[in-house]
C-alpha cells in the first residue's frame, strides 16, 4: 500500500512538473532590444487626477481622470483597429457618477489613433536599440543638451516654453513633467508611476518595466 502512494505521489510530480516545463515564464529583461513586443501598460499620475493605458496588438483603453472648470470627469477612449469610441462620465463630490452617450469614431480615424498607440509603444516590432531610442527622442524634442538620473534611470531635460519635460533615454518615455517658477524652483505637473513592456522572443516571455512611483 505504501509502495503504491510513493509511486501515486511521484506519477503526480511527473505530469504536473512535465507540464510547468512545457510553460515558458514571464521573466525580466535587462535589455529590451530584439525582443518584440506584444502589449505595454502604464500608470501616470498628476495632482488629484491620473492617466491609465494599456494596449496591446489587437485593442487599446486609454482611461484619463481630470477636472474641467472644478467639475472632475472620466474618460475612457477605448478601441480595436476598426472601431473606436469615447465614454465621459461625471463624477460628483457626493460620489454619484453621470455617464455621457458613448461616442463612436469612424474606422478611419480609428485606425489612425490605434496605430498611434502602437507606434508610440513599439507594438508588433521588435524594441529598439538604445541608439535608436535616441534618434527617436531627438527627432521628439530636439537636440540633447542636459543629461540627468530620474527614477534610477538615465534621462534627458528639455525646456518647452515654461515647462521642463524629462525623458527616459532607454525608452523614451516622458518620465515627468514640471512647471518653471524660477531660476531655483519647479513645480511637479506629473510623473510616470509605472511603464511597462511585455516582451516576446522565441517562445521566451519577458517583461521591461520602469518603477517611478512608491
Amino acid at each position: 500500500m505504501k509502495s503504491n502512494l510513493i509511486f501515486f505521489v511521484i506519477f503526480i510530480t511527473a505530469v504536473f512538473g512535465g507540464i510547468s516545463s512545457c510553460q515558458s515564464p514571464t521573466k525580466p529583461v535587462a535589455d529590451p532590444a530584439g525582443w518584440k513586443v506584444v502589449a505595454f501598460e502604464c500608470i501616470v499620475q498628476r495632482a488629484n487626477t491620473h492617466e491609465q493605458l494599456h494596449v496591446d496588438e489587437n485593442r487599446f483603453e486609454h482611461l484619463q481622470e481630470t477636472q474641467v472648470r472644478g467639475q472632475k470627469m472620466r474618460i475612457i477612449l477605448k478601441g480595436t483597429p476598426d472601431q473606436m469610441s469615447t465614454q465621459v462620465t461625471w463624477i460628483f463630490p457626493s460620489g454619484q457618477e453621470r455617464q455621457d452617450p458613448p461616442i463612436s469614431m469612424n474606422k478611419t480615424k480609428a485606425h489612425r489613433v490605434f496605430q498611434d498607440y502602437r507606434n508610440k509603444y513599439f507594438i508588433s516590432i521588435k524594441f529598439p536599440t538604445e541608439s535608436s531610442i535616441k534618434s527617436i527622442i531627438i527627432s521628439r524634442y530636439g537636440e540633447i543638451k542636459d543629461s540627468l538620473s530620474l527614477c534610477n534611470r538615465k534621462a534627458f531635460r528639455f525646456i518647452r516654453g515654461n515647462q521642463i519635460v524629462v525623458v527616459d533615454a532607454r525608452t523614451g518615455l516622458q518620465l515627468a513633467r514640471y512647471r518653471i517658477i524660477n531660476a531655483n524652483n519647479q513645480d511637479l505637473i506629473e510623473q510616470l508611476v509605472y511603464a511597462r513592456w511585455e516582451l516576446r522572443r522565441g517562445r521566451e516571455k519577458g517583461y521591461y518595466e520602469i518603477r517611478c512611483g512608491p
